[in-house]
């Protein structure tokens, strides 16, 4: 059930939603079903000040503007057409709008019914929308930014009593240097969508953007080694090493609390398979062949020949 639902009476939704949200600031209990998502109510309100009563339309940038912002990661767009237009398959029917953007959470590339336009630009979902979280409070797009992880932001779990009827489910992209590139989001403007089925949008939006990150690695380090690392179990993210041709790791995607992005990294691969197989084996699980990796850099020499 919707968190304003739960809350019967006269009492104007919005001035309710606002009292919600004021209480949550405050520091006091999180209403349940927000509990994930207080800190970013709490940071809406006391350190960016938004209005959560504020009715105005998210700013949507000129094409010029755009061009701006797009610049940068004209290569990061190009590299993710395949999986956006793979994932706005799987969603359109449903009346969902996809925006990838950048760290200032503006869309600098879409997807969405071009006949739905004038309804997506009126709430934001467009291209060129802007959705920092210093702007518009708590939402899919400005939270990913600001806490590096995956999030949905169904219904009335947004800042501003104005979105209420929007469900959007943002998951970050790492760059090869470990550095947030871009959010890709997936958005919907529908009173009557579940949280349950909105959620599997989400998982959708997450493996989305982990093919797109793979896609730039693997363009990025087109002229070194790429070693897949696949842990056994489905719900632990594997990783992907760019191994030289002096079988040093020079990079990886992926990085995780429990294995430091500079520690395997400048390592050869012989070593992090040897000195490191008892840490790794225990970060990704037993079973994900590391001794066969051993096995293979040890021939890597031989079969890699000099670069061109």
């Amino acid at each position: 059930m919707d968190i304003l639902e739960r809350y019967p009476g006269s009492i104007d939704l919005h001035a309710r939603h606002a009292e919600h949200v004021y209480l949550v600031a405050r520091g006091f209990m999180p209403i349940e079903g927000i509990e994930e998502i207080s800190t970013s109510w709490q940071r809406s309100a006391n350190t960016y000040g938004v209005d959560p009563l504020c009715n105005e339309t998210p700013h949507i940038l000129t094409a010029g503007e755009i061009e701006d912002h797009r610049g940068p990661l004209e290569k990061l767009i190009f590299n993710a057409q395949v999986e956006i237009d793979r994932l706005y398959a799987v969603v359109r029917r449903s009346g969902y709008a996809i925006l990838l953007c950048d760290t200032t959470g503006t869309a600098i590339e879409h997807r969405g019914e071009d006949a739905e336009s004038n309804r997506f630009k009126y709430w934001g979902t467009w291209l060129g929308g802007v959705w920092s979280e210093a702007i518009e409070g708590t939402n899919g797009i400005g939270t990913c930014i600001t806490e590096e992880r995956p999030i949905t932001i169904h219904r009335s779990q947004h800042f501003r009593t104005r979105h209420k009827n929007l469900s959007c489910s943002g998951a970050p992209i790492f760059g090869v240097d470990g550095r947030l590139t871009t959010v890709l989001d997936v958005s919907a403007v529908d009173p009557e969508l579940s949280d349950r089925a909105h959620a599997l949008t989400g998982a959708l939006t997450v493996t989305a953007a982990r093919a797109i990150e793979e896609r730039v690695f693997r363009e990025h380090f087109n002229r070194d080694w790429i070693v897949a690392l696949a842990p056994p179990d489905e719900d632990t993210p594997g990783m992907l090493l760019a191994v030289d041709s002096s079988q040093r790791i020079v990079a990886q995607t992926a990085p995780r609390a429990d294995i430091s992005y500079s520690t395997i990294q400048g390592y050869e691969l012989a070593s992090v398979c040897g000195a490191y197989l008892n840490e790794m084996s225990r970060c990704f699980g037993v079973g994900m062949g590391l001794i066969s990796l051993r096995d293979w850099s040890s021939r890597v020499a031989a079969r890699r020949g000099p670069r061109s």
